[in-house]
């Protein structure tokens, strides 16, 4: 998803429902924000220099 970011070519996304029913613990939401926050360039990874 980083990657992604980092081209500066992602001009949308598509995020479909969740249902919170299923959802223990709220993991697959947390995973979710993690992940659509990577998109738009929180960086996550350890990076190295270069």
């Amino acid at each position: 998803m980083e990657m992604i970011a980092d081209t500066g070519l992602m001009r949308s996304l598509d995020v479909v429902e969740l249902n919170p029913a299923f959802d223990v613990r709220n993991k697959t939401a947390d995973l979710a924000v993690d992940l659509i926050e990577s998109l738009f360039g929180k960086s996550t990874l350890v990076r190295r220099g270069g």
